[in-house]
């Protein structure tokens, strides 16, 4: 579910990329409910958005339309594990944390057991990378935002929402995983050892040599 800046992107493009290789693990990251641009899952929450920076405005905003989708892929694919990943669920928790229980009452129809996967970063340095970011896309951005000049309360705001995010994940009634990107030189390997962890326990050893040697591949 994100939080922002917290290699949430390369995460996503690494798992969008190397739909084969998930799928020798026992893990698929469904097609049939992904925004093909961002290469992660935010159609889902995004249906309780009007508007949105990262999404369409034409789109369908059903939910029932994308479990349906979703629940029929799975149902096909025999994997023991199915990984949905967006910045936008943490976005909708944070201001509807009803609606996000309605879509995790949908997963817990469809799955026999639904985590939720927080990875996290140091509070001052996202919130840095979170302003910076703001800068960067200033010129490109449609309306002119004039919070970006008191750096200060910007600045203060993401590191108190942070510890406010996580909790009002606590909130919901799933378990709570959290990963941070300080705990390993290579955080995309972090974060599915991490998600490995969840499955058979007979085959954990062999899925983690087997993701350290793709891992070991892509830094060589």
């Amino acid at each position: 579910v994100g939080l922002h800046k917290t290699a949430t992107s390369s995460f996503q493009n690494f798992l969008f990329n190397e739909e084969k290789f998930l799928r020798k693990l026992g893990i698929i990251y469904p097609n049939s409910v992904i925004d093909i641009n961002s290469k992660q899952h935010l159609l889902i929450p995004g249906c309780f958005f009007g508007k949105h920076p990262a999404l369409k405005d034409n789109r369908d905003r059903n939910l029932k339309n994308y479990i349906e989708r979703l629940n029929a892929e799975i149902k096909n694919s025999e994997m023991e594990l199915c990984l949905l990943s967006s910045e936008v669920f943490n976005e909708l928790n944070d201001i509807r944390p009803n609606d996000t229980r309605k879509i995790i009452d949908f997963f817990k129809s469809i799955f026999k057991n639904v985590f939720i996967f927080i990875s996290t970063r140091d509070p001052q340095e996202r919130a840095l990378s979170m302003y910076k970011h703001k800068i960067r896309r200033a010129n490109i951005v449609e309306n002119f935002r004039k919070e970006y000049f008191d750096a200060p309360r910007l600045f203060f705001n993401k590191i108190e929402g942070y510890t406010k995010s996580i909790n009002k994940w606590k909130e919901i009634d799933c378990k709570v995983i959290k990963k941070d990107v300080g705990d390993h030189e290579f955080p995309i390997q972090g974060f599915l050892e991490e998600i490995i962890s969840l499955m058979e326990v007979n085959k954990k050893d062999f899925l983690k040599k087997v993701v350290k040697e793709k891992i070991d591949f892509f830094k060589n």
